[in-house]
């Protein structure tokens, strides 16, 4: 089963159908189905005029917005759609309704929150007030109860009070699975908010003894901390997260796993919010790879020296190589989050807030900013073609399903690199005159001495593409005078005539397209 709660100026819900609500559920709450112009720093006027209101809904914002919706139901097919303040009159709410696809319409008593349901769930509205309206739903198909919270509150602390009492009743009077999500207009402590003025606990404490007291929780998080932007750039823009998810037991107990990403912002001062839920996905290792800002801290080489003179057993050399890269790699990683302790935090913040100023050239449309925004554009759109959503099989059929795409890849990639038969008659050789002279193959064939193995390492660029390995150019480039000698006995040993083990023959396979359409993997 799934939902959504699409808002305005906040965000959706999305609930996706699933065959088993303890499948996958996704649930995205996307923000700004119109261009909000009044958001004033900290959001502390959110009044909006009749005129401003007129605007915003004109504006090609709000249809780009609204398109990126109907993008995301195509692809996830939500039960539940939610839109908080939609700048639109909602004598307009049955044409999207059309437009999504939908079959059942309504709205709160503000018209600022609108919801479409699919057929198939009966709606029945349990609360209904100026920031919140909850519903009943009864999922046919699963014949089940959910109760469904959706949320667009005051940019006021006081005028957010009434919102924490509607949300306080519901607590106890229904012994169902229940989610509350929306745009809340506070954050919950100091940490989520960057720029303009403090945050003090009188601006969320009451936020927060609401949600503890109705035994409400959030659950993994993936994607920048922030889900807010107010629309400015150098020392006046600000960061917050004002929109989240919650949850009661309950609601974890049928749906299982629940994790929430936080994604781009595009076409809105609000990211989206992406649910995932269902039996627990398998946590899968990133692969290791080599960071050049290591190399700028002063531990750094005490720590590759360190951990590569520990003693390894192993014949030929370049086994032996193989496991001292290993336990490199671990003591990196395991010093790396030592002494780089919110680095990785840093650099989403970061990327947010290079996405942001992208936006930026909207608000100056110069003809220098709209060359960079077309060829930002363009490089998105490049980067989306290269996305492999389906391919057709040999038998013409073809397959979406993501399971099938890596079963038919596989299969594919193993044919091809696969050799069916030795080769035992080379009887061909003998028409291929003879270039060489013994002296030269001689040399040839002889032993690569320690500075050749060097100087054809050191060729090797800084920021060359890691291998499997993970490990850089500049790694060795630095790293010398620790690993060189290993390496020289590693190659060595591999003139000598061993067999090198398969974990240092394996390799990336980069998929590019040879052709501008891609139907098969042959055109890969």
């Amino acid at each position: 089963m799934g939902g959504d709660v699409v808002n305005g100026d906040s965000a959706p819900l999305h609930l996706s159908k699933t065959d088993s609500p303890m499948q996958r559920l996704h649930d995205i709450v996307s923000h700004n189905a119109g261009k909000v112009e009044s958001h004033l720093e900290d959001k502390e006027d959110c009044q909006i005029n009749e005129d401003d209101l007129e605007e915003s809904v004109e504006s090609v914002q709000t249809q780009q917005a609204f398109h990126r919706l109907q993008m995301l139901h195509r692809y996830h097919r939500f039960m539940l759609v939610s839109l908080m303040e939609p700048f639109q009159h909602v004598r307009k709410i049955q044409k999207y309704k059309r437009r999504l696809g939908m079959h059942q319409d309504g709205a709160n008593c503000s018209g600022k929150i609108w919801f479409f349901v699919e057929e198939n769930v009966d709606v029945e509205i349990l609360y209904d007030t100026a920031q919140q309206v909850t519903l009943k739903l009864f999922l046919q198909k699963h014949n089940r109860y959910l109760i469904t919270t959706m949320v667009y509150a005051k940019c006021d602390e006081v005028e957010r009070m009434p919102l924490w009492d509607s949300i306080y009743q519901l607590v106890g009077s229904y012994d169902m699975p229940w989610l509350v999500g929306g745009d809340f207009n506070v954050v919950m402590n100091k940490e989520e908010k960057i720029g303009g003025v403090p945050v003090v606990p009188q601006n969320f404490e009451d936020f927060a003894f609401c949600i503890n007291s109705c035994d409400l929780f959030e659950t993994c998080l993936k994607g920048s901390p922030f889900t807010w932007w107010n629309g400015r750039a150098g020392d006046d823009c600000i960061f917050e997260r004002l929109d989240r998810i919650f949850f009661n037991s309950r609601f974890q107990q049928w749906f299982g796993h629940i994790v929430v990403e936080h994604l781009s912002k595009t076409e809105s001062d609000h990211a989206p919010l992406l649910i995932t839920s269902g039996e627990e996905v398998q946590t899968f290792i990133k692969p290791f790879k080599f960071l050049k800002f290591w190399t700028e801290h002063k531990d750094f080489l005490d720590i590759v020296k360190l951990n590569w003179s520990v003693e390894s057993v192993g014949n030929p050399f370049f086994l032996v190589f193989k496991q001292k890269i290993k336990i490199v790699k671990r003591a990196l990683s395991a010093w790396s989050r030592l002494a780089f302790e919110d680095i990785f935090k840093q650099l989403i913040i970061r990327e947010d807030i290079v996405r942001i100023k992208e936006q930026l050239f909207e608000e100056d449309p110069s003809a220098e900013n709209r060359i960079v925004l077309q060829l930002a554009q363009a490089e998105m759109k490049k980067r989306k073609r290269l996305e492999v959503n389906r391919i057709q099989i040999s038998n013409g059929e073809w397959i979406e399903d993501k399971e099938q795409l890596v079963a038919e890849a596989v299969n594919f990639f193993q044919q091809q690199f696969s050799q069916e038969e030795e080769a035992l008659d080379f009887g061909m050789l003998k028409h291929i005159p003879q270039m060489l002279s013994s002296e030269s193959n001689d040399l040839l064939c002889a032993l690569p001495s320690p500075k050749e193995v060097k100087n054809v390492i050191f060729e090797l660029k800084g920021e060359t593409t890691c291998g499997p390995d993970g490990l850089s150019g500049t790694f060795f480039h630095l790293c010398w005078d620790i690993v060189g000698m290993d390496v020289f006995r590693m190659v060595q040993a591999f003139y000598e005539g061993h067999t090198l083990p398969k974990s240092l023959t394996n390799t990336n396979l980069v998929l590019i397209p040879k052709k501008s359409e891609v139907h098969t993997f042959g055109d890969l």
